[in-house]
């Protein structure tokens, strides 16, 4: 039984699909685009007081594509960045929290419901993955929850590659290439302005090709972070929240709490 790549293909497919109603709706304009836009924008009639004018090129007005492009060149630059939602994937609910910085950190939790909870560690090369008794269970291996008994998985990403295990999406340069190559075809509109937990935000609605509907919450003011995306997926109209720049805090665990894949495959 290939323990590997079982445990890992599961957990990394459901990790993809959960970050689905976020990427979906990414990209936008590029910065250069963005600048070039801003130069094409009429600059008005006659001279604007001093005050004026400082107070508007501290902060000028977006149009709807340039605050996109700007949310977008926000993501690229993170240092940090923190996903979480409680979804639908293949019809069944999945909570989901991923955490990931660019020092090759990750923390990532997914609740699945009748198939069970994962909390999976990533420092550099080293992960750690847990799974309840009903998550081993769905994934047909009961035998590795009674040998874990509650302890974490060891394991490397030097001796497996990241695409078999959750650490797939648990990189934020992978995550931000993601992003960018999705892109955005369709129409975005400003539909109004609200806040998020106290910071304002502006609301946009944007509409693809297909006539999907997605709605994006970017902060009103500089830095434009994306706070919140929401669309159809699987059928769902779903929702993800984001934070920027927050190092992720873990620690990683003891001999006394892992059991490492060698040990695993030996059994």
């Amino acid at each position: 039984m290939n323990h590997r790549a079982r445990t890992g293909r599961r957990a990394a497919g459901v990790a993809a699909a959960g970050l689905l109603a976020l990427t979906a709706c990414g990209g936008g304009l590029h910065a250069e685009q963005w600048t070039a836009a801003r130069a094409e924008e009429p600059t008005g009639a006659g001279s604007a007081p001093a005050a004026e004018a400082e107070e508007s090129a501290e902060a000028p007005e977006l149009r709807p594509r340039e605050y996109l492009a700007a949310a977008t060149e926000e993501l690229r630059a993170a240092t940090a960045l923190r996903v979480t939602g409680d979804l639908t994937v293949d019809g069944a609910p999945m909570g989901m929290d991923l955490w990931m910085d660019d020092t090759g950190a990750c923390l990532a939790s997914m609740d699945m419901a009748d198939d069970g909870v994962m909390e999976f560690i990533q420092l550099g090369d080293d992960y750690w993955l847990k799974g309840d008794e009903a998550y081993w269970a769905a994934a047909d291996e009961p035998e590795v929850e009674e040998f874990l008994d509650g302890r974490y998985l060891a394991g490397s990403l030097r001796d497996l590659p990241a695409a078999h295990t959750p650490g797939e999406m648990c990189t934020l340069d992978e995550f931000r290439e993601g992003w960018g190559a999705v892109g955005f075809v369709g129409e975005v509109a400003e539909v109004g302005r609200g806040e998020i937990d106290g910071t304002p935000v502006v609301e946009f609605e944007l509409t693809r090709l297909l006539g999907e509907v997605s709605e994006l919450h970017i902060m009103a003011e500089r830095p434009h972070y994306v706070l919140r995306v929401s669309g159809p997926a699987d059928g769902v109209h779903q929702t993800m929240d984001s934070e920027f720049n927050v190092p992720v805090e873990v620690t990683a665990p003891s001999d006394e709490e892992s059991v490492s894949m060698a040990e695993l495959l030996d059994s």
